[in-house]
């Protein structure tokens, strides 16, 4: 049987949705953490980063799955009116997820995302939050 046969969601991602939540977007806000707990990190709305931003999102269309993780880093999309458009999960380094649709798109350049990411601090911010994690965990078992 091949995968594709298999329904894995009613609402499978399309790259049509993403375009449609970015092209209304004037605005993002990135979060930090599990689904972004971890508060605000960084306020984007400059056209150009936007432009990288959407040029950093294509997706594989095809039948989705999610996993139980919590995710990465978080981008709200906002509307001019501050409406929230959507919120981007992404999710294990290298998909993306959504309540646009259902399961966790794969990115078709995850490496672009963190590129984008790389401009704004992101993954040197995530790095220290692994190594303080990492100090707290040697902690815990220290002689």
């Amino acid at each position: 049987m091949d995968y594709r046969d298999l329904v894995w969601c009613p609402n499978p991602p399309t790259q049509a949705v993403l375009d449609a939540a970015l092209a209304g977007t004037t605005r993002v806000r990135v979060r930090l953490g599990p689904s972004g707990a971890h508060g605000l990190f960084a306020e984007v709305a400059d056209a150009a980063e936007l432009a990288a931003l959407r040029a950093a999102l294509p997706i594989v269309e095809e039948p989705a799955l999610s996993c139980l993780c919590r995710g990465g880093p978080l981008i709200e999309l906002l509307a001019a009116d501050d409406r929230q458009i959507a919120a981007l999960n992404v999710h294990v380094k290298r998909k993306l997820r959504t309540d646009l649709w259902d399961g966790d798109a794969p990115l078709r350049d995850p490496a672009a995302i963190w590129r984008w990411f790389d401009r704004l601090g992101v993954s040197a911010e995530l790095a220290r939050g692994d190594a303080e994690l990492d100090r707290m965990v040697a902690a815990l078992f220290e002689d």
